[in-house]
């Protein structure tokens, strides 16, 4: 393969969107393209397929490679791959970066392999993390032949954080065709009103938010809402009914990142409501809003969106698009240039990154024989006592320091080199 992306798939429409949308543009830019899933060594939620939430999967067979069990395993694929592109979306923010395994580091990846970011997201304009996590990530991250993020901000804390020069680039989603999502939203529109509605896609507790809705609606004199969240009108709604209820309403509401770039690609009017105690990354909608001049779009309330009267001022998209048209102009060309050059200036292996890949490799090797030895007596000793024997048996401070220097061990072979 061309190149590999080492994404990862959760159940939420901006994140499976993302990632089909950076295998659209890499695929229409010739290359073959892997798309990489975080390993079973993860520690949040469970797998989840890139296609999951299409109604019809947008990826071949061959495009979705298996879930590996650990990082260890995944170094297999330095031999199928010439590079590695680290997507878009929250990869870089320290809590889901330990919660999958450190995956997204490309720790895996070795030395001499080409390696790119591109739309990265630290998720915050603060580093989460302790010291030791935050030198652990300066090291990784130098590896990378070409580093871009999403967030303005990302530029400077790439900068101050890690010692990396970062350039901002589009999230993904823009640079890809908007034929793709025009075609899959027709697809899905099919259990939407047939009159005007109130689209909407909440990600907060939909109670939270239904006197916003409710009066919003009332404002705009529509008789019907259609709203995606996990308790109103379309639950469970496949990819392509979520992109109908964008494309098709009248006027959209969204508390989603996602969902705010494609009411600009569809061009809807709409509102984002943000609060400040969410936590699901400020920087990337003010970012967004800020290049495209639509920062009063963002609200905490209905009285805001009042007081504005925003419910009456129309976007002026032509404006919106023209400015667009330049920043995916541009993000494509710095996506283009990076892939050319990280392979035309392959780095030469040195001596000092030869020797890592080799101890580092060994030793995570061992650590991988060494837990599933552990695991193996423990499903023994399940197997041969009653249940609760065996969960006194395996209390035993015995347990306890063999399950403690395994993880002494296993964080050690993860950490950064001396």
């Amino acid at each position: 393969f061309d190149i590999a992306v080492a994404g990862f798939s959760t159940l939420n429409y901006g994140n499976q969107l993302t990632m089909y949308a950076i295998y659209q543009v890499l695929t229409e830019m010739g290359k073959n393209v892997l798309m990489l899933n975080r390993p079973h060594s993860s520690h949040s939620q469970y797998l989840t397929p890139y296609s999951s939430m299409f109604y019809l999967s947008p990826y071949p067979d061959y495009a979705l490679d298996k879930h590996y069990n650990n990082k260890n395993e995944m170094r297999q694929l330095n031999n199928r791959c010439t590079v590695f592109l680290l997507p878009s979306d929250q990869v870089l923010r320290p809590e889901w970066l330990l919660g999958y395994d450190k995956y997204t580091l490309l720790d895996w990846v070795h030395s001499d392999k080409p390696k790119i970011a591109y739309a990265a997201s630290f998720g915050t304009d603060c580093f989460e993390g302790d010291e030791a996590l935050r030198l652990e990530m300066k090291y990784f991250l130098s590896r990378f032949d070409a580093f871009s993020v999403r967030e303005e901000s990302g530029v400077a804390f790439a900068k101050e954080q890690f010692g990396i020069n970062a350039e901002q680039v589009l999230d993904p989603v823009f640079l890809c065709p908007l034929r793709y999502y025009e075609a899959m939203a027709s697809l899905g529109k099919l259990h939407l009103p047939e009159t005007p509605f109130l689209g909407g896609y909440i990600l907060d507790k939909i109670s939270e938010r239904t006197p916003l809705i409710n009066a919003l609606q009332e404002n705009l004199n529509l008789n019907k809402t259609c709203v995606v969240s996990n308790a109103r009108v379309l639950m469970n709604a496949s990819i392509e009914e979520w992109l109908a209820t964008i494309k098709f309403s009248d006027f959209f509401i969204t508390d989603s990142f996602h969902g705010l770039c494609f009411a600009i690609l569809f061009r809807k009017q709409f509102v984002v409501i943000f609060e400040k105690w969410q936590t699901r990354g400020l920087p990337r909608f003010k970012s967004l809003l800020k290049l495209l001049g639509l920062e009063e779009r963002m609200v905490e309330s209905y009285q805001e969106i009042e007081a504005k009267d925003l419910t009456h001022k129309i976007i002026d998209y032509e404006r919106i698009h023209a400015i667009l048209a330049g920043e995916i102009e541009r993000s494509s060309r710095w996506l283009k240039t990076a892939l050319d050059e990280c392979v035309k200036n392959r780095k030469s292996l040195d001596t000092s990154a030869l020797l890592y890949d080799i101890l580092r490799n060994d030793y995570e090797t061992k650590i991988h024989s060494l837990e599933s030895r552990l695991n193996q007596l423990e499903q023994k000793i399940r197997n041969s006592f009653p249940y609760r024997a065996y969960r006194k048996i395996k209390n035993t401070l015995l347990s306890k320091l063999l399950k403690k220097i395994v993880r002494r061990l296993y964080s050690a072979a993860r950490g950064a080199p001396p």
